[in-house]
């Protein structure tokens, strides 16, 4: 049979702060609002743009924000387009 993902084996503090983070944009824009942007090439680029900008800022020693969680949040975003015909 085909092995299952192992959902067990994702640290609970990653999908904590992960799950923050999705709280605090569904506050700010609205639930799920992000889903619009499933076709839009220009959001898409700026995803991929957001979570290189978290990854370089944590690089450089900045802690003013979870950019963890934001990296987390921006890759979700974009597996979701991959996985849904994007």
């Amino acid at each position: 049979s085909e092995e299952q993902p192992r959902f067990d084996l994702i640290p609970y503090e990653a999908t904590r702060r992960e799950a923050q983070r999705w709280s605090e944009g569904a506050h700010t824009h609205g639930e799920n609002n992000w889903q619009r942007g499933q076709r839009d090439t220009v959001f898409h680029r700026d995803r991929m743009n957001h979570l290189m900008g978290h990854a370089l800022k944590y690089l450089s020693g900045d802690r003013s924000e979870d950019h963890l969680a934001a990296i987390r949040c921006n890759a979700a975003m974009l597996m979701w387009f991959e996985e849904h015909g994007q």
